[in-house]
């Protein structure tokens, strides 16, 4: 048993001794046949004053918790190479998490055990009895189910630094609570145990079929490590069957290893739903090329809108194995009642909007504009569907208007260059007026955005005017005429 001035109060658990002697022990079933009104005495020498309250003895008796200490984690992990920084936030992260897990876990058993008594016809509901011994018969069944040091044993096996076993701690600290292996356990949520995550995830869609190098796999754990989960392994296979199907190859996967974490940890129903849209009559993407388009960095603004990744929605129990990221500011600002409580959100609603709001700007585009080949300009700008549409209709008519644009030109020039959708009019007017300040007629205005597209999005009060200084400086007196 560790030293119990070492033990912290952030366990939840009000922890109160006065013990003379640093290498004096309690006896637990000593303490149990003693006890009374909460207050224990010892024997051995009533000279030196030690108090033990009931919620001492139950923080003592708690054997399996301690083991979840956070100094005792963060010790753990600095031995392994991890900073000290890192190990006490990965072993304060891993605290916290135990803790209401547990705290979750008894109401709900009590809630359990109270409905089968309402339904048994019985109407006297016992209040929970948390008693030592009942907590200490918890402690022993816990014991055999929770083991962080032989979680660590795995990790460090597969060859995670750590460094790297800090960093998965302290976004996902509820794989410190997962069972290490399978041998002698029987889990009672279906068997799954971090080996099998481990051998699915790291060993399986990391290092075999996309084929990174160790260390490339151990940095994308790091920065994803709901890929050790048993939703996040199998969602990360589905992912990568996806794209396969769709005709990437999984060892493309790896030449943009920065996108990667954020591509595996997306919902494969999310994407799924997405490559239906790429491919259905508003956007008529050739389906070859959405594998593509989906693993490129540049469409992570639009996957984020329509398959965000997992956030953490205060359903501790029901999302235990979703990669949640429980940092210790997040924690800190959050009461037990709130992590007990069962969170929901209206995120499946808002991405309806967002598809319905993408469907509008597509139609206007196709419909409307008669941009036929829109896969073509979002495989060149995916953040087209992302812009309102109200706002690409108010531009393609400024344009029409102001400039005298036919229709086919503004087509042209979208699909020569998709960013001008979401320049502002004040920005096309400031550059209309720089070149009409310079003698440039209204007539040769269409022609001259026809070939320079780009130029609507410039400044006319930095790179404009200095290329007009330059002109000048070369000998050219007539601007507009050299313009058009």
């Amino acid at each position: 048993m560790e030293n119990p001035q070492s033990l912290t109060p952030t366990t939840g658990i009000a922890i109160e001794k006065i013990v003379a002697d640093p290498d004096e022990t309690l006896d637990v079933d000593e303490e149990l046949n003693e006890k009374s009104e909460g207050e224990v005495k010892d024997p051995v020498n009533t000279s030196k004053a030690t108090t033990v309250t009931v919620e001492d003895t139950t923080a003592d008796v708690l054997a399996w918790f301690t083991q979840y200490n956070s100094h005792r984690i963060a010790q753990r992990l600095k031995s392994l190479g991890a900073s000290e920084e890192s190990a006490l936030e990965a072993g304060n992260a891993v605290q916290k998490y135990s803790l209401a897990r547990t705290t979750r876990q008894r109401v709900r058993k009590f809630l359990r055990d109270r409905d089968l008594k309402w339904s048994s016809g019985s109407t006297d509901v016992e209040e929970p009895a948390y008693e030592v011994s009942n907590l200490r018969e918890e402690a022993e069944l816990r014991g055999k189910i929770y083991d962080v040091d032989a979680v660590i044993a795995l990790l460090v096996g597969a060859g995670l630094t750590g460094r790297d076993i800090a960093a998965i701690f302290t976004h996902t600290p509820g794989i410190s609570m997962m069972k290490a292996r399978r041998e002698g356990v029987e889990d009672e949520e279906g068997g799954e145990t971090l080996e099998d995550t481990l051998n699915r995830s790291f060993y399986g869609v990391l290092c075999s079929t996309i084929k990174l190098r160790k260390y490339d796999a151990r940095k994308v754990l790091r920065t994803c490590p709901g890929l050790l989960t048993k939703r996040g392994s199998v969602s990360a296979q589905e992912v990568v069957s996806i794209l396969s199907n769709l005709g990437t190859a999984p060892t493309s996967l790896c030449r943009d290893k920065a996108a990667l974490p954020m591509l595996l940890s997306r919902s494969p129903a999310s994407l799924f739903r997405f490559v239906a849209f790429l491919s259905s009559d508003y956007v008529r993407m050739p389906v070859a090329s959405i594998g593509s388009f989906l693993r490129r960095s540049e469409c992570a603004c639009v996957l984020d809108l329509i398959a965000p990744l997992p956030r953490y929605n205060f359903n501790l129990l029901e999302h235990i194995n979703d990669g949640l990221s429980l940092s210790e500011e997040e924690i800190d600002k959050m009461s037990i009642e709130k992590l007990l409580r069962d969170g929901s959100n209206n995120m499946e609603n808002e991405i309806t909007k967002r598809y319905n709001a993408m469907f509008q700007t597509a139609d206007f585009l196709r419909r409307d504009v008669g941009l036929e080949n829109l896969g073509q300009v979002l495989a060149a700008y995916p953040q087209v569907l992302t812009i309102d549409r109200n706002k690409v209709v108010d531009v393609v008519n400024y344009l029409q208007e102001e400039t005298g644009m036919y229709h086919y030109d503004v087509v042209r020039m979208i699909e020569a260059y998709p960013m001008i959708l979401e320049t502002e009019i004040t920005q096309i007017q400031k550059v209309i007026d720089f070149l009409r300040s310079h003698e440039v007629s209204d007539d040769a205005l269409a022609s001259i955005f026809r070939a320079f597209p780009a130029l609507i999005s410039q400044d006319p009060d930095t790179s404009m005017k200095e290329v007009v200084g330059f002109l000048k400086e070369i000998g050219v007196t007539n601007i507009g005429r050299f313009i058009m």
